[in-house]
Order: structure tokens, then sequence, then C-alpha cells
């Protein structure tokens, strides 16, 4: 448990003792993903202190307590040094079954046509094609360019949002991206590639700084910090020569109405780590049912 200790001159402040300066500004970051006020103070050469509003000191408690249950049971997720930020390595087991199933269905191409998003049939009922689709590329090139820049915006999704909760999310704006693909293509939509997934993980980046709360009169300073940078790396990432743009677009749209929905939960850090676990579980489900109903097929 983190001890507290109050402030004799201050008595509308707490102050919270860390061992060490790493520990301090690292505890000072996870502050500042909940939107706490914090102050950091150095005592001497090897004494740090943080300094939180007593009204605040129940929420730093939590959220410093269970960041460290967290970094205890997982190693995976390691803090973006100078960000807020966590990146979870996760997203490095995702770039490994995209690799294996490119070795597999390149092997086999009766596979691979079983697996794209082919909207004549999706009709005829084949409803594993929006999702096996996401985890298929056409060639070499076309892989490595989405596993790259996957593996980075999807490790910092997942280790936002809690792991599965990311995971989750991202995938089904994927999904939702071939969907879209599948809407304006008609007949002749045949869609491949983890784009629309990737372009959900920045969508769900996009609107990570946003307040808690309601979005009413939300400050342009505020809104623009999520949206620009996402935005460029949107237009940047999605509209290259030969890329399936319907379908990225979708998926941002999607990611970011996916991270107001999970708004909330930004400053419920235990609620959000209690779900993280099932969301998990049903991403991986969906995955598995899918390929499964592809095999039999």
């Amino acid at each position: 448990m983190i001890d507290q200790m109050p402030d004799a001159e201050k008595p509308a402040a707490v102050r919270i003792p860390a061992r060490n300066q790493r520990q301090a500004m690292d505890w000072s970051l996870v502050l500042a993903s909940q939107s706490i006020p914090a102050r950091l103070e150095a005592v001497g050469e090897e004494t740090y202190w943080l300094e939180v509003a007593e009204g605040d000191a129940a929420k730093t408690h939590a959220a410093l307590n269970l960041f460290q249950a967290e970094n205890r049971r997982w190693r995976w997720q390691r803090r973006i040094p100078t960000t807020p930020l966590i990146f979870h390595w996760g997203s490095l087991v995702w770039v490994a079954v995209i690799l294996v199933l490119h070795v597999i269905t390149s092997r086999d191409l009766a596979l691979y046509d079983a697996g794209i998003m082919n909207a004549a049939s999706v009709r005829l009922g084949e409803w594993w094609r929006p999702i096996t689709a996401v985890t298929l590329h056409a060639d070499t090139a076309h892989l490595t360019a989405n596993a790259m820049s996957g593996f980075l915006f999807l490790g910092i999704a997942m280790g936002y949002w809690g792991a599965g909760i990311g995971l989750l999310a991202a995938l089904l704006a994927g999904v939702a991206g071939n969907f879209a693909g599948w809407a304006v293509y008609k007949e002749t939509a045949r869609i491949v590639g983890a784009s629309g997934m990737i372009m959900g993980a920045i969508g769900l980046l996009a609107v990570a700084p946003m307040p808690v709360g309601s979005l009413r009169r939300l400050p342009l300073q505020v809104l623009l910090r999520g949206l620009t940078p996402a935005l460029f790396l949107f237009v940047l990432m999605g509209f290259g020569p030969g890329t399936d743009w319907i379908g990225h677009t979708a998926g941002f749209v999607a990611g970011m109405l996916f991270g107001l929905f999970l708004n909330p939960l930004r400053r419920r850090a235990a609620l959000r780590a209690k779900l993280s676990q099932p969301a998990m579980i049903v991403a991986v489900t969906l995955f598995a049912a899918a390929w499964i109903a592809l095999a039999r097929h």
C-alpha cells in the first residue's frame, strides 16, 4: 500500500513519499494520466515527495496502488518516457500472429481467398470474412508496413485503455472499416489488411486527451492536442496510393467513437482493469471463432 503523510504547513495537501527519483517520476506520470494534479518535490538528494490536494488523496492512493499491482503482474507494460502513456508489448503477439498467418496463407491460396473480405461471399453467409480479412495481407510489403505501424499504435492503445479493451476496440474498428468498404464497393469489394484496425487504434488515441465527462464547451486547445497529431497520421497513412481510404476512414472514425464511449473509464482505473480481461477474452474468441469457421469451410 502507498503510505500517505499530511503536510503540517499545508493541511489541505497530502505528501506521498517515493523511494527514489525514478519512482517519483513514474508516479507523477500515473497521476497525470488520471488528470490528478500533483507537484513533485525533492527534499535532499535522495528524498522525493508527490504533493496532491487532500480531496484527491483517495483517488491518488487507488491509482498508485493499482499501478504497482499491475506492474508486478504485467511485465509487458512499460511507461513511455516523458509522457503519461504506457506501451503494452502485447502488440508484439499480434504482430507474430499476422506474420504466421501470412506464411500459412502464402502457401495455401485457397485459404487466403476464403479469408479476405469478399462482398458477394459475405452476402452468402460467410460471416467470418470481415474478421479474418483484418489479419491477412496481399504481400510482404503490405504486411511489413502494417506490422510496424500496428506494433506501435496498437501497443499504445492497449497500454492506455487496457490490453483487452484496446485490442477489442481496435479489432471492431477494423471490422467496421471492412463493412464500410462492403457498403461502398458493393459486389466488387475484395478487401484485405490490418490498416483499418490500425486506423482504429489511432482513432482511440485521438480522443484520449479529452477531459472526462461532458464534451460540451470543450476547450479548443484540449481538442487539438489529441486530434491534430492523430489527423496528421490518419492522412499520412490512410490516403496513400492504392490504399482503401474508405475502410481507413471508417476504422478511424469507429476508433474515435469507441474512445468517446470509453471516456468515462479513464478515471476509473480499477473498473478498467476488471473489464480488460473479459474484453481480451471476447477479442480472442471472435478471432478464433472466425478462423475455425474459415477452416471448416
